[in-house]
């Protein structure tokens, strides 16, 4: 998902349950809905108003709204 363009005149994006794989681009903070949820999404949010169930049931996401990545995954 990491190589996604997200157009700027999108507002909401639901890619749950779609076996998604990757990183959650940077662009999500343009955004006003958003869920990826039970996906294969690895590495870290970026900064954005979504709350946890936005991002949950991945395998290795990290930083807000969950714990603090490890150094490997900045």
């Amino acid at each position: 998902m990491s190589k996604s363009r997200i157009v700027k005149t999108l507002n909401y994006i639901d890619l749950s349950r779609n076996m998604v794989f990757g990183k959650v681009p940077e662009a999500i903070s343009g955004l006003e809905k958003l869920n990826v949820s039970h996906n294969h999404l690895c590495g870290r949010i970026p900064p954005s108003k979504f709350p946890a169930s936005a991002f949950q049931g991945n395998d290795c996401l990290c930083g807000p709204p969950f714990p603090p990545c490890k150094r490997s995954m900045k």
